[in-house]
């Protein structure tokens, strides 16, 4: 039973390796920049989260000492007990005259006597009943009871209006909540007074900078999104913290962070930035050098086995002639043509296989030269005899497929070039016509000029060019696809040869367009020849 076995192409293999080290690489890198900017923007936040805190506590203590003042205002706050008449009436209709704080005076607000036990006012300052007092009533009778008897509570009546309470037990069974109102406008040097640069961030952070310029802090009240006061005009928030001062404090919420601009001053080295478009770019270059290799790689192999294909096709391409020469010269030696017509036989033979031998190792020298880009100097040379030499030299070839050749050439026709290289290239074209021609075909060898130009073509009576072929028939070691290329000898460097050669002389060889068969066109620079005009020696010329 017959075995498989996988051969590992150890190029792909290192390849594929390469590109998994490079993405590991890449993302090792990724990770560890994230991981930096990750630590560099936790460390901002708690630079945020220490100034949330201390701002926390500095609003705490200027509210706690704003509330007392505020129950203060109207004189002494009430004590448990009974309250007598005239706490009553005091607490109905103060007398501003006798109080001590500014803020009645400056707001006009009201103080009250609230019943826990009736859920009812048992005093204010304002007449009975009002929107006022109703909406006072409304407030306290939600406000949370709080254990701690001595702090006075902030409660926010609407948009404009804040409510200070404390509790005072009048009897076991009666809870008393004294409560003065008063604007927020009173409430706007409290929160600035808050905003303490010493306190707020260490000054060794700070580094002499104005705070402002470094933190932005912001007040706001339980489910607003409008800050109730600002330390910039303009917020933007970048890695903030927020903490609440709890229900004392009608449950405010302070938000801080670390301005942008202030980062590089209070982070070593500053905020880094993201690199994954850098490292993405690396990436997609390395990855892009990597395939080129790839590329190259799969071009080597592919050249090598060009070359290999090209070894075997020449060494079979020279075996048949030789073969043939040595059996002939075997047949002469031996006596076997007896007649003259046989030994003439024997020699056309000789002579042909000799012929096509000479014509491939003119081509695989040409293929093994190193190429050259200077231009080539060549003599002027007249195309008609030229031609016709090139044509009954090859001959011997035609007739082994009983090919007739038929000229066509324009007289005086000149043209500059080495006429080594022009056999060549007619020798490549016409072997070319014989191969892929039928057999007893008639091929047609034309030389003409068109206007500065000398045409030389070579048309067969083969099935054509494919379309598909008719670009890379000139590659080298390249032949067509179609069934009748394949099935034909033949080492693929002939018009690769015709090509080069044609313009080194500054000329070009294509593929014309036929009705049948194909017809080959070579194009040279035409050489004029009179009295006085250019060109008018035929000495050597450099071609352009």
């Amino acid at each position: 039973m017959r075995k498989f076995t996988i051969k590992p192409n150890w190029s792909v293999v290192l390849l594929g390796v390469s590109l998994a080290t490079l993405a590991g690489i890449a993302v090792q890198a990724y990770q560890a920049d994230r991981r930096h900017r990750d630590t560099a923007l936790a460390l901002l936040r708690d630079y945020a989260s220490f100034a949330v805190f201390n701002y926390n506590q500095n609003l705490a203590g200027g509210l706690r000492s704003a509330a007392d003042a505020a129950l203060h205002s109207f004189g002494p706050v009430p004590r448990g007990g009974a309250f007598d008449a005239a706490t009553l009436a005091r607490v109905s209709s103060p007398s501003h005259a006798d109080c001590n704080c500014r803020m009645s005076n400056a707001v006009g607000g009201g103080n009250y006597l609230y019943s826990v036990a009736n859920d009812s006012l048992i005093a204010g300052s304002q007449p009975r009943p009002s929107a006022a007092n109703d909406l006072i009533a409304a407030v306290l009778r939600k406000a949370p009871r709080l254990p701690n008897a001595s702090e006075p509570v902030l409660q926010r009546v609407d948009a404009n209006r804040w409510l200070t309470y404390r509790t005072i037990s009048r009897s076991p069974n009666d809870t008393i909540l004294y409560a003065v109102w008063f604007d927020q406008s009173h409430l706007q040097p409290v929160f600035k007074q808050a905003f303490c640069p010493e306190v707020l961030l260490p000054p060794t952070l700070a580094r002499g900078l104005p705070l402002d310029s470094i933190v932005t802090v912001a007040v706001y009240a339980q489910g607003d999104a409008t800050p109730l006061w600002s330390s910039r005009s303009e917020l933007e928030w970048h890695q903030p913290a927020e903490d609440t001062l709890g229900a004392y404090y009608a449950a405010l919420v302070v938000r801080a962070s670390i301005r942008k601009e202030a980062a590089p001053s209070l982070i070593i080295g500053g905020l880094p930035r993201s690199r994954l478009p850098q490292l993405f770019a690396l990436f997609m270059i390395s990855a892009g050098l990597v395939l080129a290799a790839a590329k190259q790689i799969r071009r080597e192999r592919g050249l090598v086995r060009m070359r290999e294909r090209f070894v075997t096709s020449v060494s079979h391409e020279l075996r048949t002639p030789l073969a043939q020469i040595r059996l002939f010269l075997e047949t002469l030696r031996l006596g076997r043509a007896g007649t003259n017509a046989e030994r003439e036989w024997a020699l056309s033979h000789i002579e042909r296989e000799s012929t096509r031998l000479s014509h491939l190792v003119e081509n695989v020298l040409h293929v093994s030269r190193p190429r050259t880009t200077a231009p080539a100097a060549a003599p002027v040379v007249e195309l008609e005899a030229e031609l016709a030499d090139i044509v009954a030299g090859f001959l011997p070839l035609a007739r082994s497929r009983r090919a007739h050749v038929v000229n066509s050439f324009e007289p005086g026709v000149l043209a500059a070039i080495r006429s080594e290289h022009l056999r060549q290239i007619m020798l490549n074209l016409l072997d070319n016509a014989v191969k892929y021609g039928p057999v007893g075909q008639t091929i047609k060898v034309s030389a003409k000029t068109n206007l500065d130009r000398v045409q030389i073509s070579v048309s067969d009576q083969g099935p054509g060019v494919p379309t598909a072929d008719r670009d890379r028939i000139w590659d080298a070691f390249q032949r067509g696809t179609s069934e009748e290329a394949l099935a034909t000898g033949g080492t693929g460097i002939g018009l690769t040869i015709a090509r080069e050669l044609t313009r080194q002389y500054g000329g070009s060889v294509q593929l014309g367009a036929t009705d049948g068969g194909a017809t080959f066109i070579v194009e040279l620079p035409r050489i004029r020849v009179g009295p006085r005009g250019e060109n008018h020696s035929r000495t050597a010329v450099q071609a352009s």
